[in-house]
């Protein structure tokens, strides 16, 4: 049995390091582009504390459940359930209704646990960006626990194989079985692969084979510095070398979970153990639960009201402040749960489990009421409540109108789109208008089913499926593109014209979601023409309509920040949309001359820089940051057919 039973000073650096690197990659520090592999050194450091403990009550005859959980509640409830509240108050104040109520589903399954299960089935192209998610930080604790709740009955399973061997092997096996999973996982459901406890448990197994065999205590000293080193490095080189593109957990996470296993295994004596042993150091680390908890919602919120930290002022000040509000919860809530006097507890099991249980019930009842009034909404001014209901109102009626589930092709509708899709065809397959490209034509679809309903309407649309310089920007939808493009040319003759659109911050360098600096990628349009032109040599008419302009942050985000209808329109009126103007105007460039037809959707709300995103009796014409509203879509395209005499008759005419 190794050391995993007595307290070390080293491993609470561990834990230092590791929530270090991960808020300091939340706060955006650019070159520690791969700092979210902290939380997996978490999983290492809890597969090998909990083994220990388990496992020695288990041979000691002393295990109780009823004990082992009563630990885990002490040691998570207090500071989870005031982080929840807190960030459910935040959100009163200062979220719209739609993410208001959206933070209430997830403050539900952050109280039951199951917020990876949570954020797994809402991730997906149509879904919220991270930043918009105080919560989303919790898939992690998730995880834990319901590893929590299984390895205890598990090691109780495995012990009767007296032999520490035959454990260390089924656990090897566990371990090597997760991984396997999780590298299949990447390649058909990354969300999945990144979020769910099974293919996280090999990182638990880790630290699970540690506490079984015991480390490198009893060897050289050189061999013990040498293994933490070696840790230290396979860490570092994972912090700086990976990003969020890289193909993770997997086999890949290996890297700096083996680096933690490492460290571990040196013994506190080593010589980066030393290091991580040092009070600041391992202050920081006894606090790391409690400024995990608090930072992303602080982050969250800050870019809610002011926009993402983009100077180094601002991320210092953030970091701070998460690290400030950790500490407080540490003392102020965290630790007086934790700790004993001579007589026991200093808040008894009873006392615990009462304001437990009724903080909980506090909060879900408080949840009830979010959900069931949509975000409460009368929160808001009248006039700014009745531009919300028909943001709303667009984004339900835009989602029956592109059948988001059925007809618009994702990754994970794959099998209800490949058994539905001759059925979202229209029944008359003749003089067919083929609208095709990603989420935004699913738009134009929906507009043109609605202004020309008489026109047979084909809509082949992809979530997310826009083209690049390099071509398709995921596999799936190279595969799903490969096939429309199949499907067109097969029915060229029933096809009077195929109308193409996709969102443009494709064919910009910058992530526009995160308000970073935009240039155009001047590649793209040529593969895009390419495509096109090749589409056209069937004899086929081809229209590109152009991207239209996007407005980050949302619409209902301003909305909701601004208090007030001027400050919205002050807002809205001061957002940038330059950028968006100099791509259409180059696309337009680059279609001269082409067979195909380039039409402008930019030109047809914008003038001089400035953009309409409302109409009529301030109705509007996005639900978000580029979606149309059903109403506001039709709206543009009558637009077009304004300023596009032939587009207009193209529709027209049968």
């Amino acid at each position: 049995m190794s050391s995993s039973t007595v307290y070390r000073k080293d491993i609470d650096g561990m834990r230092a390091l590791a929530v270090s690197v991960i808020v300091l990659f939340h706060m955006g520090v650019s070159q520690l582009a791969g700092g979210y592999v902290g939380v997996d050194i978490f999983f290492v450091i809890s597969g090998f504390l909990i083994t220990g403990l388990v496992l020695k009550d288990i041979r000691a005859q002393k295990f109780s459940f009823a004990t082992f959980y009563m630990r885990r509640l002490r040691r998570l409830a207090p500071s989870l359930l005031v982080v929840l509240m807190g960030t459910l108050a935040a959100g009163y104040l200062f979220f719209s209704p739609d993410q208001f109520e959206r933070l209430g589903r997830s403050t539900v399954a952050a109280v039951f646990s199951v917020s990876n299960i949570f954020f797994w089935t809402e991730a997906g192209y149509f879904d919220e960006v991270a930043i918009n998610k105080p919560l989303l930080h919790l898939w992690s604790l998730a995880v834990e626990e319901q590893f929590y709740l299984v390895w205890p009955l598990l090691l109780l399973g495995l012990s009767r194989l007296k032999k520490t061997a035959s454990i260390v092997f089924a656990t090897v096996a566990l371990g090597v079985i997760s991984v396997l999973a999780g590298e299949v996982m990447l390649s058909r459901d990354p969300s999945a692969a990144f979020f769910l406890t099974p293919f996280r448990i090999a990182e638990f197994a880790l630290g699970a084979v540690l506490a079984l065999r015991g480390g490198f205590e009893a060897q050289s000293r050189t061999l013990r510095n040498s293994a933490s080193v070696l840790g230290a490095v396979l860490i570092i080189v994972s912090v700086l070398a990976l990003d969020e593109s890289s193909r993770f957990p997997g086999v890949l996470s290996l890297v700096p979970c083996i680096g933690a296993a490492l460290i571990i295994a040196a013994g506190p004596e080593a010589v980066i153990n030393r290091a991580l042993s040092l009070s600041p150091i391992r202050y920081i680390g006894r606090a790391s639960y409690s400024i995990y908890l608090a930072h992303w919602p602080i982050l969250v919120f800050y870019a809610y009201e002011v926009g993402y930290p983009d100077s180094a002022i601002q991320i210092a000040g953030l970091c701070i402040a998460a690290f400030a509000t950790g500490a407080f919860l540490y003392h102020a809530v965290e630790t007086p749960f934790r700790l004993r006097d001579g007589a026991g507890y200093r808040v008894s099991g009873p006392t615990l489990r009462w304001m437990s249980i009724s903080t909980v019930i506090t909060t879900l009842v408080a949840c009830g009421i979010v959900i069931d009034q949509k975000g409460i909404p009368s929160r808001l001014p009248k006039q700014m409540q009745a531009l919300f209901e028909a943001v709303e109102d667009g984004k339900d009626a835009r989602k029956l109108a592109i059948r988001q589930t059925t007809c618009h092709f994702s990754s994970k509708s794959k099998a209800v789109y490949d058994k539905l899709f001759d059925e979202c065809l229209p029944k008359d397959r003749s003089d067919m208008i083929v609208v095709l490209g990603d989420s935004h034509a699913a738009d134009l679809y929906a507009a043109l089913s609605r202004n020309f309903a008489d026109r047979n309407v084909v809509q082949l649309t992809g979530a997310g499926c826009a083209m690049t310089r390099t071509g398709p920007i995921r596999k799936t939808c190279a595969d799903w593109h490969g096939e429309m493009l199949a499907w067109i040319e097969d029915n060229r003759q029933n096809i009077d014209a195929v109308l193409y659109t996709q969102r443009g911050a494709h064919l910009l360098f910058g992530d526009p979601e995160l308000e970073e600096k935009l240039t155009i990628d001047d590649t793209a349009p040529r593969r895009i023409r390419s495509t096109l032109e090749t589409i056209s040599q069937s004899g086929m008419p081809v229209w590109f309509v152009g991207p239209r302009p996007e407005f980050h942050p949302k619409i209902d985000v301003i909305l909701a920040r601004s208090r007030s209808m001027n400050k919205f329109h002050d807002e809205m009126g001061a957002i940038d949309l330059t950028v968006y103007g100099a791509l259409d105007q180059m696309l337009q460039d680059e279609f001269a001359g082409s067979p195909v037809n380039y039409i402008s959707s930019y030109d047809a709300i914008c003038e001089d820089g400035r953009c309409d995103y409302t109409y009529g009796d301030n109705l509007p014409i996005f639900v978000d940051y580029a979606h149309w509203a059903l109403k506001g879509g039709a709206y543009v395209v009558q637009q077009l057919g304004r300023d596009f005499p032939e587009f207009q008759a193209l529709m027209t005419d049968k």
